[in-house]
């Protein structure tokens, strides 16, 4: 709590219980965390409104050399950052936020992710509508990494919708997003499991429908096809509801449990 706010924080321990490290990045929290299949580091997700890098910043870190967090970074455009935020009266909104770091704890890569294409004359004001928030992710069969949470959709009046998108795992940048759910309501992803055979990825969470006082429980199954300018990929084959569970139900939180043929 060095700012007076909570800052999303990985830890390690050795298999005794003895806290190995605990570094702490960025303002907001992280909701899931794994390890590479190559084990040299770990992945971790979530939400945060910082707009620079708050794990490299120290006593002396100025205005004028702070490390900033690219937004929807590509090789193309791997550094658009929100660095006109000021002139907003609303504050900036949390984004997906995903780090990697290597074993020793230190920033392999740290970026925000989010629907809204980057637009640098009005960066300011995507930051401080728009919202979008990482829940998990998983590694896939092509170097990718499949990430899954929610985000606002201006087309549909700002409601929250499922947000999927996929990434290269080395450099972090985006290989496509996409999103899903129902018109005029809110949903969210809340897990994404790769099956064994890694011929397809199960999404859960909340979804609400029209007409609906609650939400649903929902699965979709995605395909695990390269992603790479592809955003058709992140449509899911099918989706059912469980019509039964209130809304937002951690039953749906499950997806890793699943054995998806």
């Amino acid at each position: 709590r060095r700012f007076g706010v909570s800052r999303a924080t990985v830890a390690r321990y050795d298999l005794s219980g003895k806290m190995v490290w605990c570094r702490a990045f960025n303002l907001g929290t992280f909701s899931n965390v794994i390890q590479t299949s190559t084990k040299d580091g770990f992945i971790a997700i979530g939400e945060t409104n910082s707009v620079t890098d708050l794990a490299k910043y120290t006593p002396s870190t100025t205005s004028q050399n702070v490390d900033w967090l690219s937004y929807n970074p590509t090789a193309a455009a791997p550094t658009d950052i929100f660095d006109r935020c000021g002139g907003y009266p609303n504050p900036v909104q949390r984004h997906m936020n995903v780090v990697k770091i290597d074993n020793d704890g230190n920033v392999v890569w740290n970026y925000l992710y989010g629907i809204e294409a980057y637009d640098a004359p009005n960066d300011g004001l995507i930051a401080a509508t728009t919202r979008s928030i990482g829940t998990d992710l998983v590694e896939g069969p092509w170097g990718n990494l499949r990430c899954v949470g929610s985000a606002t959709d201006l087309a549909d009046n700002g409601v929250k919708k499922v947000f999927v998108v996929d990434l290269d795992m080395q450099t972090g940048y985006v290989n496509s997003m996409n999103l899903f759910g129902q018109a005029g309501t809110d949903s969210e992803a809340k897990a994404i499991a790769l099956s064994d055979q890694n011929n397809t990825y199960a999404v859960t969470g909340y979804m609400g429908y029209t007409g609906a006082t609650r939400s649903r429980a929902f699965a979709s199954l995605l395909s695990p096809a390269p992603a790479f300018n592809n955003p058709a990929v992140l449509n899911p084959f099918w989706t059912v509801y469980a019509d039964d569970f209130d809304s937002r139900i951690k039953t749906s939180d499950h997806a890793a449990s699943w054995d998806v043929d």
